[in-house]
């Protein structure tokens, strides 16, 4: 189990409802973080 922290770094994977999937980076544990607990206004297309 792995606490993120603000500014952590959480690669998400998939996104299903209210969960994303993904791995905490740099652990590379794997789990759901709450959707509502990431900042997902990361421009992608830059």
């Amino acid at each position: 189990m792995v606490d993120l922290k603000p500014g952590d770094s959480f690669e998400v994977l998939e996104i299903a409802g209210v969960s994303a999937w993904g791995v905490a980076r740099p652990s590379g544990l794997v789990g759901y973080v709450a959707t509502d607990a990431l900042d997902l206004s990361t421009d992608l297309a830059a």
